[in-house]
Order: C-alpha cells, then sequence, then structure tokens
C-alpha cells in the first residue's frame, strides 16, 4: 500500500456504455474499400489519482471521476492502385477524430497533476476536456 496515497472507501468500478455504427463500401470490384464509423462511449466512475492538499498528510487519492462521454469519427481507406500476375500494390490510410467531455463531478475543478511553483497543472472541469491544461 502507498503511505501517500489517501484510501477511498468508497470508490466504485468504472461503467462503461458503448454505441457504435458503421459501414464499409466497396467500388471498382473491391480495389477501393471505405470503412466508415461513429461511436459513442459514456464512462461513468472512471478512477483517477487526483491531487490533495499536502497538509492532509497524502499527496494524493484515487476518486471516481463522475462521467466522461467520448464520441468520434473513424475513416479508413484501402486502396490497390496496382495489380499483376507477380506484384500488387495496395494502401491503407486511417484518419480518426475524438472529443471528449467530462460531466458531473463531485467538485468544479480537479487537479490532477501539478508542474513545479508557478508551473502548468493538468486539471478536469465540469464541461471540460480531460486533459486540459
Amino acid at each position: 500500500e502507498n503511505p501517500s496515497l489517501l484510501p477511498d472507501a468508497n470508490l466504485q468500478s468504472l461503467r462503461t456504455y458503448t454505441e457504435e455504427v458503421g459501414t464499409n463500401i466497396s467500388f471498382l470490384h473491391n480495389r477501393i474499400n471505405l470503412d466508415l464509423a461513429f461511436y459513442s462511449a459514456n464512462t461513468k466512475n472512471q478512477i483517477i489519482s487526483r491531487i490533495i492538499d499536502a497538509a492532509s498528510g497524502y499527496g494524493s487519492a484515487k476518486t471516481n471521476l463522475g462521467m466522461i462521454t467520448n464520441r468520434g469519427v473513424e475513416i479508413g481507406l484501402n486502396a490497390i492502385p496496382v495489380t499483376g500476375k507477380k506484384f500488387k500494390w495496395s494502401t491503407y490510410v486511417n484518419v480518426s477524430t475524438n472529443k471528449n467531455k467530462v460531466s458531473d463531478l463531485t467538485d468544479s475543478t480537479i487537479v490532477l497533476r501539478t508542474g513545479p511553483t508557478g508551473g502548468t497543472q493538468i486539471v478536469v472541469t465540469n464541461g471540460g476536456s480531460t486533459g486540459d491544461l
């Protein structure tokens, strides 16, 4: 057990609910393939380590974060521009984007990491994104 970590008897396991919709479209006798997917995931009770006041005798505490919503799009394009009896050239490109939003925090702001005095902090706020500076 870590003596600088404040224990939390009310810590709950995280739960994630995910939805995904996608399609695969092929053209020119399967020489061009397009994969397209949209997803949404809601995670409740994300377990994090947060910075707490050192006057408590601890440096950090494990706690449940609240709700994190992730939404995104993934696009994959596979192409076979050249094909022959002894040679085949194929290429694959993948592009994706993900946006997340934090909600249902117990505090308005939670500090996850902090730099030296006057340095950068990584915080979580209601309506913000995970990893905001």
